[in-house]
């Protein structure tokens, strides 16, 4: 996707799991949306896109050390909801 015009949005939920261990643990639920328009009469809220994602995460002194997994979605109004591909991801360190 390409355009001059974005709007994206993230919520989430981050939970402690109370383990004791050397590092501290964390569970997270989140919900992404948005979409990037060319024109500024393109932009509809229908035709944003909508992401899930679960994700694991160290609090390491390095940095956070995240493992995720996400399924991307829209919404038609004929088609109903239609869901991309399970990604998976991994992250480690700070963002500069």
């Amino acid at each position: 996707y390409f355009g001059r015009q974005i709007a994206k949005f993230f919520f989430s939920y981050r939970y402690r799991i109370p383990v004791k261990s050397f590092f501290d643990m964390y569970l997270s639920l989140h919900y992404n949306t948005g979409r990037v328009w060319l024109n500024t009469s393109q932009i509809k809220l229908a035709s944003f896109i909508h992401g899930i994602g679960l994700s694991y995460s160290f609090s390491t002194p390095l940095g956070p050390l995240s493992l995720g997994i996400a399924k991307p979605m829209m919404f038609d109004k004929n088609l109903g909801t239609i869901y991309g591909e399970t990604q998976s991801y991994f992250s480690f360190g700070v963002k500069f």
